[in-house]
């Protein structure tokens, strides 16, 4: 669906371990323990566009910036109906073509859940973790914002993964120490499927996805 702009490379040479142990600090400076929640790093390390496969037509989106997609998500509730009819517009009107002249079994549950798996390649992680640290930096973006603005973390050069990247790690140095553990154990939390239900009952999948953001941040206050 979403390939990776490059292929995976192999383990490097003895001096690739020394500088991994050297990221671990020393026994008189410990390391800050941050969660490893990156899937693909490579998506960190520039603006890349995504090849997208949709109801038998091949789409390409072009290379978004952190803003980009942070103008939907970073919001009291993410903006998900408004990010799918402005990024994926071109793919939602393929679908309904496709569903008006019954030439398909997809819906519009087919057309969030790419829209979720393009989120999660993206933002280099799982996307429900890309969704509570957007929803982490707003809530706390009186201590947060500053602190990325100073260290000069710019959401309009930056790629959303390597925002997230400098988010996490910033937040992280802003809490409690004994608070990590369990907000990183909270963060990687895999959330029951928004778009599953063993009954008949209709799925509103931003509903979903905003009360499983609003219970994640519950668990701090």
């Amino acid at each position: 669906m979403a390939p990776s702009p490059r292929g995976r490379a192999g383990s490097n040479s003895d001096a690739a371990a020394d500088i991994l142990s050297q990221l671990g600090g020393s026994d008189d400076t410990p390391a800050v323990q941050v969660p490893n929640l990156i899937t693909d790093p490579v998506w960190s390390l520039g603006l890349f566009p995504i090849d997208i496969e949709f109801a038998g037509k091949q789409f390409k989106l072009p290379p978004m910036r952190a803003i980009d997609w942070l103008v939907y998500l970073m919001c009291p509730q993410p903006d998900i109906y408004t990010l799918i009819s402005n990024v994926f517009a071109d793919l939602e009107e393929h679908l309904l073509e496709q569903m008006i002249e019954s030439e398909t079994d997809l819906t519009i549950i087919d057309l969030y859940r790419l829209a979720l798996d393009v989120l999660a390649t993206a933002s280099g992680r799982p996307w429900w973790v890309a969704i509570r640290l957007t929803a982490v930096a707003a809530d706390n973006w009186h201590i947060l914002g500053p602190k990325l603005i100073m260290s000069g973390v710019n959401a309009e050069t930056l790629s959303f993964s390597a925002w997230l990247d400098c988010l996490l790690l910033i937040a992280i140095e802003s809490m409690d120490p004994k608070d990590v553990t369990m907000f990183s154990l909270k963060l990687e939390s895999q959330p029951p499927d928004p778009f599953a239900r063993e009954d008949d009952e209709e799925v509103d999948p931003v509903e979903e996805m905003v009360t499983d953001r609003d219970a994640f941040l519950a668990f701090g206050n």
